[in-house]
């Protein structure tokens, strides 16, 4: 761990070298941002206070610190005044009935350049403000995750506070302060040093006790889902991160937890895990079952209308819905609003092209008509620009996910040969352009910044990820389907000859019994008998006998 005099020296291995930060020590630069401390507060009462303790001494300027407090779902909080500068709790009774909620609540109450989420439950030593800001002075896009009670430093879990660790008031009363399990972050934790490489399980070791952005950030993210009752901080991270929030492990923002917390019952996981399902897509083995349509695909296909005919745009979209992916959505886009405008016309119409298009898909869950293609596709971790007339193969998906993870990669461009001409694919991960787009000067190219920061590649697209819409072949069924369905058919095909077997017997065993009934009538009436011999029913006769 770093002393405060010196500077934290930052890198992250990419493609075309170390990329660094030179981060000021604590105490060793001056604060010019305002943050926001926002508390959704539902604690004992003398937990709220120590927390308040170790808020007031807190290294930071005190005229850029701003403290919110919510009140949330059960008893109020009565607050002792005088002890911070800027201090202000929202609604004397609880205003909130969940903790989601009550954050949401005081984010849009907060007035800094910086939110920091904190839990009330823990006590946070006196430099752990600074540690947090000292990145934001650096850039907006930085995700700062302090060490949550239980975390480890250098391989060492953290023990209690130190005396120092805040007033010593602030530990007055409260028990000793003990480490929480271990979660999952520290599975996920490349080093202590601070700035992790980026991948896209990375955003799991954001959780909400100790963890700061920036409005900006927040409202490309979107705020916090409360539809969420379970999970709703990983996967407001998880957007973060998409948006592209650079995730920051931050050492020296520690913490600790006066009272062991409770173990969170596995029923309010089982029922928090659904809504999660279809939010966070980079969890792959949450959607193993086929056929499922989600609310966050996994990709987005980009295909631009105007690029090709009605066969050929047609083509490539069902060649993207067809891959073995199969979370895809499609983004088609053209100017759609000069068809409304235009009345339809005879078939010579200029936008008769663009007519058919819209009329194939615009029924299809899966397809979205848009009329700009946006900056990026979060919160879709990856998006595929696919030009029309050119086919995905059923596993290009699955590979070029699988190329541009393996290698870390922000784009993958594939180059295809047709005729005179060069078309080229790309294949990019949403978080690498996000963050690109964050860091790109006046004059720089979005592009080029990617390269810069995780790296591009070439491959020829037409190997084994693309083929012109006249070679695309046929939808079909997987070939084990198929061979099920035949199955099936052959047995249907014996099961019918079989039922019309026993329909013939069971005709001719009628016709037996009909006759039997008709001749032994017959013997009792001698009329009948006569009747029948004249028509020369030999039959009857003998059964009559």
């Amino acid at each position: 761990m770093t002393s405060p005099s010196d500077s934290l020296e930052v890198q992250r291995n990419c493609r075309k070298g170390p990329f660094a930060l030179s981060v000021p020590g604590t105490g060793q630069w001056t604060p010019q941002l305002a943050v926001s401390i926002v508390v959704p507060v539902s604690a004992r009462q003398e937990v709220t206070e120590a927390f308040l303790e170790a808020l007031a001494v807190q290294s930071y300027p005190g005229h850029l610190l701003e403290v919110v407090l919510v009140a949330e779902g059960r008893a109020p909080i009565v607050l002792a005044e005088g002890k911070l500068e800027n201090c202000k709790m929202i609604g004397d009774q609880p205003v909130a009935g969940s903790r989601n909620e009550a954050f949401l609540i005081g984010v849009a109450a907060a007035e800094g350049d910086v939110v920091l989420r904190l839990d009330p439950n823990t006590i946070i030593c006196r430099e752990h403000v600074e540690a947090h800001m000292r990145w934001h002075h650096l850039g907006d896009n930085y995700l700062v995750v302090g060490l949550a009670p239980g975390d480890r430093v250098d391989g060492e879990r953290q023990g209690p506070p130190p005396p120092d660790a805040a007033s010593s008031s602030g530990l007055d009363g409260v028990a000793d302060a003990e480490p929480a399990a271990d979660d999952g972050a520290t599975v996920v934790v490349r080093n202590t040093a601070a700035l992790f490489a980026q991948d896209s399980w990375i955003y799991s070791v954001a959780e909400g006790a100790t963890i700061s952005w920036t409005p900006k950030l927040y409202r490309q993210a979107g705020e916090i889902d409360l539809v969420l009752s379970h999970g709703a901080d990983l996967e407001l991270c998880y957007r973060l991160a998409q948006a592209g929030g650079v995730i920051v492990r931050e050492a020296e923002a520690r913490s600790w937890r006066p009272t062991r917390a409770a173990v969170e019952a596995p029923s309010s996981v089982r029922y928090g895990e659904p809504a999660l399902r279809h939010r966070l897509p980079v969890r792959r083995a949450w959607r193993a079952e086929p056929g499922r349509q989600w609310k966050t695909p996994y990709i987005d296909v980009v295909v631009e209308a105007t690029d090709g005919s009605y066969e050929e745009v047609r083509s490539t979209i069902c060649g993207a819905l067809a891959s073995t992916v199969p979370d895809v959505k499609v983004t088609l886009v053209g100017p759609w609003g000069a068809l409304a405008d235009a009345p339809p016309t005879p078939p010579d119409d200029r936008l008769l092209h663009l007519r058919l298009v819209r009329e194939e898909f615009i029924h299809d869950g899966r397809v979205e008509l848009r009329e700009d293609i946006p900056a990026t596709s979060a919160p879709v971790p990856f998006r595929f620009q696919c030009p029309a007339g050119l086919v995905p193969t059923p596993i290009a998906i699955e590979r070029l996910v699988e190329l541009i993870d393996r290698n870390g990669l922000g784009i993958v461009f594939l180059a295809f040969s047709h005729g005179s001409s060069l078309i080229v694919g790309r294949f990019e991960r949403t978080e690498a352009v996000a963050q690109a787009l964050a860091a790109c000067g006046p004059g720089r190219d979005v592009v080029d910044v990617v390269d810069e920061l995780h790296g591009s590649f070439w491959i020829d697209g037409s190997e084994w990820a693309l083929v012109t819409a006249k070679k695309a072949p046929k939808a079909e069924l997987p070939s084990e389907l198929r061979s099920e369905i035949e199955r099936w058919r052959t047995e249907a095909l014996r099961r019918k000859s079989e039922a019309k077997r026993w329909k013939d017997e069971a005709s001719r065993l009628k016709r037996e019994l009909q006759a039997v009934s008709y001749a032994r009538g017959a013997a009792r009436s001698p009329g009948i008998a006569a009747k029948v011999a004249r028509k020369g029913i030999a039959i009857v006769k003998r059964l009559a006998g």
